[in-house]
């Protein structure tokens, strides 16, 4: 050891241990540098020895070797008690390996500087104290291993937490991330190379990186698919089958990746007819169309097919002609699809189809239902009223009473009144209310000059 010195140690194949007072390695107040070729192994034995000490100096190990290094207090120790020195730098291509029984495997006062395409890959963030890749969390030394590695990011594609990365030796295999990611509604289905998860899954047992790498997570979840009759009617509880993106069966629970679009169409069985699809066997009909599309966004777990016996359904005119006759299966609410019904006006009114008669309900079993009509007064005038006028037979309006004479003098008789008296004449209307379609209302008569009542 020689102050302010440089040397170079060249291990290749050696197997080199401390003494009971010494470190397998000792340099002091120099920069020492270990260049290693081929399998190499230093070891420290007694109770307070280091398989590689530099004080007041740095540490440069480099080449294409691999060295194992182990002692009690520290594996390899790069310090500065000088306030000079205590910085570790390895490079090329090697694998060093450090273990320590008491503390820490690895420990540089000034820093640890890795070379390109080298990195810590065992334990990831502990172990080593130096720099920027020193756990201060783990006080208790274990094995520390640099050497070629590359970065595997899984990318949770949507989960939480977002990514994570581990830094593998070059060639080596990766495990999927423990915990794993979560993404709410769904489940962590696999790992793949694509973020749209095409191509096989990621085989951690046998896959391995010899460069960075991202993975990207794959959400999927499963879904529930079942034909019911939710009728009550009928010898069959399915009434039919349900398909799938070309899965046919009468109850299937499927895996499908998020954001995938699902293809649902139904096939009833013979005698029977699809009413709809539902979220439940008794939900609402989310559709009576098919196929029917939706997305796997995780907002539903089950599509059910519901399907119904077919029954009859006949509509027909007020005089009993059929309009239409179709079979319509139990559950569903028929529909009337032809031409509108017609009624030829007569003298005094006009005809609209108005509604059905009983009023159409969910098929329970056959069933007629009869066309209903509104009828409307033809009006007898322009406007919406029309008047004539009546008057009582002439008369005069000026009337004497003859029926007897003046009394004599000083005598008085009133005159007998006759038992016809004339009125003067009186002219009248008859009002009617064209109610366009409504409920026919009463025709009123009153007298000139005078109002009608309003109808109730």
């Amino acid at each position: 050891s020689r102050e302010g010195t440089e040397a170079t140690l060249t291990l290749s194949g050696a197997n080199i241990s401390g003494t009971s007072t010494c470190d397998a390695i000792e340099a002091y107040f120099m920069n020492l540098t270990i260049e290693l070729s081929g399998s190499n192994t230093v070891t420290g034995t007694n109770d307070y020895s280091m398989g590689i000490s530099v004080d007041s100096g740095d540490l440069t190990i480099k080449g294409n070797g691999n060295l194992d290094v182990s002692g009690i207090t520290y594996g390899i120790y790069a310090s500065n008690s000088e306030a000079t020195g205590g910085h570790l730098t390895i490079t090329g291509n090697c694998t060093v390996t450090a273990l320590a029984t008491t503390y820490y495997a690895i420990v540089a006062n000034d820093g640890i500087t890795l070379g390109e395409g080298l990195g810590l890959i065992e334990p990831e963030g502990g172990q080593i104290r130096g720099g920027n890749i020193y756990d201060s969390s783990n006080s208790i030394a274990n094995k520390a291993t640099i050497g070629p590695a590359v970065t595997v990011t899984f990318d949770a594609n949507g989960g939480t937490p977002a990514t994570t990365t581990q830094t593998i030796a070059k060639g080596a295999t990766a495990a999927a991330p423990d915990p794993a990611p979560t993404l709410e509604k769904f489940d962590l289905w696999d790992w793949y190379e694509t973020a749209d998860h095409s191509g096989d899954p990621v085989d951690f047992s046998t896959k391995t990186f010899d460069s960075n790498t991202t993975l990207y997570a794959a959400w999927a979840k499963r879904l529930f698919f079942r034909a019911y009759n939710p009728t009550g009617v009928g010898s069959s509880v399915y009434g039919g089958k349900i398909e799938v993106n070309g899965n046919v069966g009468s109850s299937m629970g499927l895996s499908f990746f998020k954001d995938t679009t699902v293809t649902v169409s139904a096939e009833p069985h013979e005698g029977y007819g699809f009413i709809g699809f539902a979220y439940s066997e008794d939900g609402e009909i989310i559709t009576d169309q098919m196929p029917y599309t939706i997305v796997n966004d995780g907002t539903w777990s089950s599509i059910y097919a519901l399907f119904g016996p077919l029954k009859t359904i006949t509509f027909v005119d007020e005089d009993g002609t059929v309009l239409q006759e179709s079979e319509v299966p139990a559950g569903k609410t028929p529909e009337y699809t032809g031409d509108t019904p017609t009624k030829k006006e007569d003298k005094n009114y006009t005809y609209t189809f108005d509604t059905w008669d009983p009023e159409l309900t969910t098929v329970t079993d056959d069933a007629t239902y009869t066309a209903v009509y509104k009828k409307k007064k033809k009006s007898s005038g322009s406007g919406s009223s029309s008047s004539t006028a009546t008057t009582t037979p002439a008369s005069d309006s000026t009337w004497t009473d003859t029926s007897s004479t003046a009394p004599a003098a000083n005598t008085y008789t009133p005159p007998v009144t006759p038992s016809y008296r004339p009125q003067p004449a009186t002219t009248t209307y008859t009002v009617w209310f064209e109610t366009d379609g409504g409920t026919e209302i009463a025709a009123q008569t009153v007298n000139a000059g005078t109002t009608a009542a309003r109808p109730y």
